[in-house]
């Protein structure tokens, strides 16, 4: 039998291989961790946004990024 990590055990690993993350306040966030399977969110700030009031692309690729 293997061991899964569970959604905070992943948040927990994240928060210690990538801090910078969290630098300016928590955005990123495992929801849920399944077999082969997760599902992560970003919380926007006003810094992720542009012109027009949409997500920038780098927030959207750095949270498929890191849900790979």
């Amino acid at each position: 039998m293997t061991n899964r990590m569970t959604a905070s055990d992943l948040e927990a690993y994240l928060d210690e291989v990538f801090p910078q993350l969290h630098i300016g306040g928590r955005t990123y966030f495992v929801e849920e961790v399944g077999p082969m399977t997760a599902r992560m969110r970003c919380d926007y700030h006003e810094n992720h946004l542009r012109p027009g009031g949409t997500i920038s692309g780098p927030t959207k690729m750095a949270l498929a990024e890191l849900a790979l």
